[in-house]
């Protein structure tokens, strides 16, 4: 297993600014600078390491040479395009790109490390999108429970 998994509350500073916890830290570290991105719905940010983010980039550009000229000019524009490169400081914080801040607000965030990425929801978000993530899982639950229980198909 690679990566970081986990969720926490973190609260968000006044110069907008979360700290990632030890065990999410592992997601982006060992290095300085990462990127912030906003999901393509806006819902929440992505915090990614330099060499996360460009395997990211790599995923997304294949997939956008599916889409239609337009959804893939918007895509490429506004989520990867729309990437902030953000220092790591000592205290392991990163500061949320102003520019991001409707996104997550603050006071309160809420941190989920998957793998490669730590996503970072503002906590009402979160907390009102849980019943349709969850509706979504019971929707593929069929074809999911054997991959979550190790089921041999």
């Amino acid at each position: 297993m690679e990566g970081s998994y986990g969720c926490v509350q973190a609260p968000v500073d006044k110069q907008g600014r979360v700290k990632l916890p030890l065990g999410f830290s592992a997601a982006v570290l060992p290095e300085r600078f990462v990127f912030v991105t906003a999901d393509p719905r806006r819902r929440f940010l992505e915090v990614r390491s330099e060499a996360a983010f460009a395997a990211l980039a790599d995923r997304v550009r294949g997939a956008a040479a599916g889409l239609p000229p337009d959804a893939a000019a918007a895509l490429v524009t506004e989520y990867l395009g729309g990437a902030h490169r953000a220092l790591v400081d000592d205290a392991v914080r990163v500061a949320l790109p102003g520019r991001f801040r409707d996104v997550v607000p603050g006071p309160e965030a809420v941190l989920v490390a998957v793998g490669d990425a730590v996503l970072v929801w503002d906590r009402a978000g979160y907390e009102s999108g849980q019943p349709e993530r969850l509706s979504a899982i019971a929707a593929g639950a069929p074809g999911l429970d054997p991959v979550l229980l190790d089921i041999a198909r």
